[in-house]
């Protein structure tokens, strides 16, 4: 058999735009788990999936989309204590959306949707103790009834309802780069 020559190992030269201290510090403010390889990823997906081909300000249009994510919104609900939870909730079917099960946290919400909880005891057993540990304010584009644990989207949010201290106009000209 003939010998196989060794091959040179390239080095790797991590790509600029996932080391950029604008877009690190957007991440960090959108998503408070130390999984920031997740969150560059939630950004720069929304950013080239929905956000440049809308019509309208980029930026304004990015900040609405990261809202919208249905884990988001559980959280703004106060229905988990932070996103993570947010997402493990909905992954575990205890989270409904417009009546039906959905298991995709990624998921954007609609203007008219419904989200509730699972007619479950753990469930709303669950989501209780969130609420219970002292809930955000709901958010003025979402209306909600703690009563039967529902809420309602009233309308899609805009950059005031974004509470976040960004510049969202960095981001993107650091994420075209």
């Amino acid at each position: 058999m003939p010998r196989r020559r060794e091959v040179p190992k390239r080095e790797i030269t991590p790509d600029p735009k996932y080391r950029s201290e604008t877009v690190a510090k957007f991440i960090s403010v959108v998503m408070k788990s130390g999984k920031k390889a997740a969150a560059e990823k939630i950004v720069y997906g929304a950013l080239n999936t929905m956000a440049e081909r809308s019509k309208g300000n980029t930026g304004e249009t990015l900040l609405s989309l990261l809202e919208r994510r249905l884990d988001n919104v559980v959280w703004k609900l106060g229905f988990a204590a932070s996103h993570k939870s947010a997402r493990v909730a909905i992954a575990h079917g205890h989270i409904h959306l417009n009546g039906r099960r959905l298991n995709r946290p990624s998921y954007l919400v609609q203007q008219g949707d419904r989200i509730g909880v699972k007619p479950s005891e753990r469930s709303q057993k669950f989501v209780r103790q969130s609420l219970g540990e002292g809930a955000p304010p709901v958010q003025p584009w979402l209306q909600l009834d703690a009563q039967r644990l529902e809420a309602t989207v009233a309308a899609l949010p805009t950059r005031e309802d974004v509470q976040i201290p960004v510049e969202e106009q960095l981001i993107i000209e650091m994420c075209s780069r």
